[in-house]
């Protein structure tokens, strides 16, 4: 079985895997496509054409009232939404909303149970993209960087809104640049992946994500991929030797868009270290600096070993 040499790797860079964000209280995301750093959501092409946005929502809950068997009634508005008139100061969407101008995005109850009075909960409702869109008649699905505000108003049996949360939503159509100069190195069990930044006029890169698959049945997972990466190289662990899978790298935008991408091949091997390579040059020692005729031969052959395959192309 063919082996190659790699003395050291250094610089490999650790997958980052995006954290579960928990939406504070009053506030409304989509827990996929949010952005701590701006407090934006966002829906994009897939959402708008007709995939469900994930939404998550923590209620700010008016105290000394009773909250169980009501409803949860999402509204969608091109207004930004301000507080109520009513003593207990809850954040409402525009008002030209509220009164059913537009149709609400859902009207009903959700998982969450009795909620207890005075407190706070997290509640989650996946809805499609495309319906917050439709439910403000000014906006529309195929165009990018619309403004949309979601407010989830908690009822009671009375239509009375009792909590309330509110965030801000951006669509985003557009997918960045695909990677090129895509390659995979050769690892022990494992591929070396590296690429560039792809150039152009599309959206920005926000992370990229790099899977090898293969349908050898010697990998009973058959599947094997990164979390989100900040940088152009990973290294993809977990595969076997000798079994050829195909890699591709994908450029994500800030919404989730992705950028189309053309993988290649590439084949894990048994790696080999400098004191294997000793240890086949007849080195007798187990460790520590080599003694001997033995020892001092395997050195220096492994060394000069070492030094040709550096100077290979």
């Amino acid at each position: 079985m063919k082996r190659a040499l790699v003395v050291a790797l250094v610089g490999v860079p650790i997958a980052v895997i995006a954290a579960v964000i928990v939406p504070g209280a009053g506030t409304v995301i989509d827990d996929i496509n949010y952005s701590a750093n701006n407090q934006v959501s966002y829906i994009n092409a897939a959402q708008c054409a007709g995939g469900t946005s994930s939404l998550s929502w923590s209620l700010t809950l008016a105290a000394g009232n009773t909250y169980g068997g009501g409803n949860v009634v999402i509204y969608a508005s091109d207004t930004a939404p301000a507080s109520s008139s009513t003593s207990n100061g809850l954040v409402l969407c525009a008002t030209q909303d509220d009164t059913g101008a537009s149709p609400p995005v859902h009207a009903g109850p959700v998982t969450g149970g009795t909620i207890p009075a005075g407190s706070s909960t997290t509640q989650t409702l996946d809805v499609k993209g495309s319906d917050i869109v439709a439910a403000v008649s000014s906006l529309s699905c195929s165009t990018d960087n619309e403004t949309i505000y979601v407010c989830a108003h908690w009822q009671n049996a009375s239509n009375s809104t009792l909590g309330a949360a509110s965030g801000k939503f951006v669509t985003q159509l557009a997918a960045p640049s695909p990677p090129t100069g895509v390659t995979a190195e050769v690892g022990d069990q494992a591929l070396n992946v590296s690429w560039s930044a792809g150039t152009g006029t599309g959206a920005a890169t926000d992370h990229y994500q790099v899977t090898v698959t293969t349908a050898d049945p010697r990998d009973p997972a058959g599947t094997h991929a990164s979390g989100n990466l900040t940088s152009t190289s990973t290294r993809i662990s977990g595969l076997v030797n000798d079994v050829t899978y195909q890699v591709t790298v994908t450029a994500y935008s800030l919404g989730g868009n992705p950028a189309s991408t053309s993988g290649v091949t590439g084949t894990p091997a048994h790696v080999a270290n400098f004191y294997e390579y000793y240890k086949d040059q007849g080195g007798v020692e187990a460790g520590g600096c080599a003694s001997g005729p033995a020892g001092a031969f395997a050195l220096l052959g492994a060394a000069a070993l070492l030094a040709l395959r550096r100077r290979k192309p």
